[in-house]
């Protein structure tokens, strides 16, 4: 009405500064003009005095005015492996209660089946989750995060689907245990056209002793030619993984220390790499005072690994460490973590575990500072470790099952096969990811369903294998390191497992012919059959199912009339 004239309103507005526009607040409890009004640092506005219809008013009163949100962690982008899992994440201040809106290409997303055969879920949430992605869900994502203030979109993340190569079913598989090792040897990483690892032997110490020491060793991967790369003035130590020119892992760090009137060789293991293709070895620098360290893991430009202190004796503390190939290094311990541990590296992701002390092992990711510490460990899971990296995937294991990551916790494929009792995964590349189902080295294209048994094609003699690590030439070809116990010698053995052959080719020897289908038609058994039948090998079974499903069936044989060639 007209000025002075009016009744006195309860009504507030809040102007938006970025759009101008204005939208409607909170009433006050008492209707006022000529009042007094100020914000608070508690994010509430204060209204005091003024008057009201029937005059003056002494009555103060506060409204809560929520802070408009702001993105402090942006969604990252991701590239996934067609089939597996990818998954975004927000993190954001403000007014609670928030609403969340994820978005594709600015499209609201759904939970649920895309129809394209994708799922989404957390489309509400702060952490968006799209299992067994395809082509179809590449492009842009986004969040829209609203409270009473009003909405914030967070920057884009692009989604991009990878296409993972198919696991080869023919492979040949080789102890490449040194002659001169009289125990066990171990083969733990592939790259850059070497396999490190090491081997145990009778050592002679400069003070005249003798032990059982592992020495680190480099094989070709041609010839399988092995050579001891002990640094000098060392007795032995080891090779946890390989990439790029980088050697990473320990050695024995030695020094004369007195006792019982005569000197005596002491040591501790000390972190360590080597450099190819000289093989130059340097000690990795490190804080003072750990008892021993070790470099677990590297992707050809940094390395990762563990400090173990003893501040009192029997009691040790683990904390997470990184260097880079020109052997600067940096803490990646964080403040709330007892103890930790850095075993993987992808980029500037770097993978472990930690624990608080009395809460139970969980995985862990950091981006290149200790502040930027991630807890991986996924719902459901009571524990887990990752154990390696690679092409924007992370894989360990969780409450002992093998598990596949995505960028958040949310993400998480469990890989265990249907129906085996323990599972861990160790290694990723190009979509593929190796480890071991109970006492079987293995290999996965992102599911449990994908799961393909290395331990049927052991030499004679082997019980158990374990898979560290491997490799995927230009060319297609599948290398496999690992170890596995002969029960002829008595100990473990290096292994490497190749992919051989072409489909069809169930003997090997470079042709699909009549010995092929002989293999094939003692191994056919029907649909929905998961065990040779006799008189079929486990390692023919393997190789007679084309379609990888688990039998061997007329589906096999209709792939298999297609590449024969010949009587």
């Amino acid at each position: 009405g007209p000025v002075g004239a009016g009744t006195t309103q309860s009504s507030s507005y809040i102007l938006h500064l970025d759009t101008s526009t204005w939208s409607v607040g909170s009433n006050m409890l008492t209707p006022r003009r000529h009042f007094a009004v100020l914000r608070g640092d508690d994010d509430y506005i204060y209204a005091m005095g003024g008057q009201n219809d029937a005059g003056g008013t002494h009555l103060a009163e506060k409204l809560y005015t929520p802070p408009c949100p702001t993105i402090t962690a942006e969604p990252e982008s991701v590239a996934t492996w067609r089939g597996t899992i990818a998954g975004f994440s927000v993190a954001a201040i403000g007014g609670q209660p928030f609403n969340y809106q994820w978005r594709l290409d600015g499209l609201d997303l759904v939970d649920g089946p895309t129809g394209t055969g994708s799922v989404v879920s957390g489309a509400t949430t702060t952490m968006l989750t799209i299992g067994s992605p395809n082509e179809s869900d590449a492009g842009a994502y986004d969040v829209v995060v609203t409270n009473a203030c009003g909405a914030t979109t967070s920057s884009s993340a692009d989604l991009t689907i990878q296409i993972p190569p198919d696991i080869p079913t023919q492979w040949d598989v080789y102890s490449i245990h040194p002659a001169w090792a009289e125990m066990n040897s171990y083969a733990r990483g592939i790259g850059g056209g070497y396999i490190g690892g090491d081997a145990t032997t009778p050592t002679l110490l400069p003070d005249g002793r003798t032990f059982n020491l592992a020495h680190p060793i480099v094989w070709d991967p041609d010839t399988f030619v092995n050579t001891d790369v002990t640094p000098p003035g060392s007795i032995g130590g080891g090779i946890n993984d390989v990439e790029g020119n980088l050697l990473v892992g320990w050695f024995w760090h030695t020094w004369n220390c007195p006792g019982g009137g005569q000197t005596w060789t002491c040591g501790w293991q000390s972190a360590g790499f080597w450099t190819a293709p000289s093989m130059v070895f340097a000690e990795a620098i490190h804080n003072s005072g750990a008892e021993f360290d070790y470099v677990y893991g590297t992707d050809g430009q940094r390395m990762v690994g563990t400090l173990t202190y003893e501040y009192q004796e029997g009691s040790y503390d683990s904390k997470a460490y990184m260097w880079t190939a020109a052997n600067n290094g940096s803490s990646l311990h964080f403040s709330g973590a007892a103890d930790s541990g850095a075993v993987a590296i992808d980029g500037n992701r770097q993978y472990g575990w930690y624990n608080s002390g009395a809460s139970q092992t969980h995985a862990v990711k950091w981006t290149d500072t200790s502040g930027s510490h991630v807890d991986m460990n996924p719902a459901g899971y009571s524990t887990s470790t990752i154990t390696g990296a690679g092409d924007g995937q992370a894989v360990g294991t969780a409450d002992s099952h093998a598990g596949l990551w995505i960028n958040t916790a949310a993400a998480f494929v469990d890989m265990n096969p249907a129906g085996a009792a323990s599972s861990s995964a160790v290694a990723a590349h190009q979509g593929l990811q190796a480890g071991n189902v109970g006492s079987s080295a293995a290999l996965w294209a992102g599911t449990s369903e994908s799961y393909f048994d290395l331990g049927v094609f052991l030499p004679e003699g082997f019980i158990s294998s374990f898979a560290e690590d491997f490799e995927i030439a230009v060319d297609g070809t599948v290398t496999v390191v690992g170890y596995g116990y002969n029960s002829v010698t008595g100990r473990y053995e290096a292994l490497v497992w190749r992919s051989s052959g072409f489909v069809g080719d169930l003997d090997g020897d470079g042709d699909v012919d009549l010995d092929d289908y002989a293999i094939f038609a003692a191994c056919l058994n029907g649909p929905n059959v998961w065990t040779a039948p006799p008189g079929c090998s486990p390692a023919d079974f393997a190789n007679a199912d084309l379609d990888g499903d688990n039998d061997v069936d007329l589906a096999d044989f209709a792939a298999w009339i297609q590449v024969f060639s010949s009587p």
